[in-house]
């Protein structure tokens, strides 16, 4: 049960996705759009994703310690970075799944993700991802949501967080938390939305074939 996470950068804006075996390719997928997208929109060379392993200005993978991590669906990832080299990021989002339930106490990652919350731009989290973050404390007097089959647990475990039952993101200042799986897609659109404009989103979510979202309703 190891945690990993996938570092993409741009020049402008660096992202980094930590992850708990789940699989996240479909949020992924959002994010290389992204910069294809913006090209064709006659957005700045500066501002879009910028492709290459291991670079400065391209994308990596980060993982707690130096050996491969297992998804749930099987996939081994082989990381670039460790905790202790990862490069600086400006968007860090944490997905869940079942290897959360497995590493939500470790406080390896909770020290780390106190570290990325004081320096990034955005900080995200998908499905239970979000229980990694209110077990940093970083949750606290904030709304947040997560899964619904897991929005009673973190109502109980953590009091001190005002649970939104009925969106699909909450963003409370630089803190975006989504329900599960698609939400976490949904979220992604309002993340390159935010930093690329409304029109790189809904042409990303065109190429992915994916329903633009209206609204953060459930």
């Amino acid at each position: 049960n190891r945690v990993g996470a996938y570092v993409t950068g741009t020049r402008a804006t660096r992202k980094g996705i930590l992850y708990a075996l789940l699989d996240p390719s479909s949020q992924l997928q959002g994010y290389e759009a992204e910069g294809k997208n913006a090209q064709r929109l006659g957005i700045h060379p500066d501002r879009i994703l910028t492709r290459g392993y291991g670079s400065e200005d391209g994308e990596g993978l980060l993982i707690e310690m130096n050996a491969f991590a297992e998804t749930i669906g099987g996939m081994r990832v082989i990381p670039d970075y460790n905790f202790e080299d990862f490069p600086e990021v400006d968007i860090l989002i944490v997905p869940g799944g079942l290897g959360e339930r497995h590493e939500h106490n470790n406080s390896i990652i909770h020290h780390f993700l106190k570290k990325q919350a004081k320096t990034v731009k955005t900080l995200a989290s998908v499905c239970t991802g979000a229980f990694f973050l209110a077990n940093a404390g970083l949750l606290n007097g904030k709304r947040a949501t997560t899964h619904f089959l897991s929005l009673d647990r973190l109502e109980e475990r953590f009091p001190e967080i005002d649970v939104v039952r009925e969106k699909r993101w909450v963003e409370d200042a630089h803190i975006i938390t989504s329900a599960g799986i698609s939400a976490g897609i949904d979220m992604s659109l309002h993340i390159v939305a935010k930093y690329l404009g409304e029109d790189v989103a809904k042409f990303t979510a065109h190429e992915m074939e994916y329903p633009y979202p209206d609204s953060d309703i459930r």
